[in-house]
């Protein structure tokens, strides 16, 4: 098993959020998230509807 890091941008970490199937292949990988991303994300309305998501076996369910 090969380990890798990526930047994750704030469309990416959106749509890991939403549980998309093309962010299945980056979840093995370590994020590496920018401040401003951070900051992008504080003013995302839709976070605030499920707050809590578990990231296990490639798939993302939220709880």
């Amino acid at each position: 098993m090969s380990s890798f890091s990526f930047v994750a941008d704030t469309n990416f970490l959106i749509d890991v959020h939403q549980g998309l199937e093309k962010t299945e292949s980056f979840l093995d990988g370590t994020a590496i998230v920018s401040v401003i991303s951070e900051i992008e994300l504080l003013g995302w309305h839709l976070l605030s509807y499920c707050c809590y998501f578990k990231v296990s076996s490639n798939t993302v369910s939220y709880i």
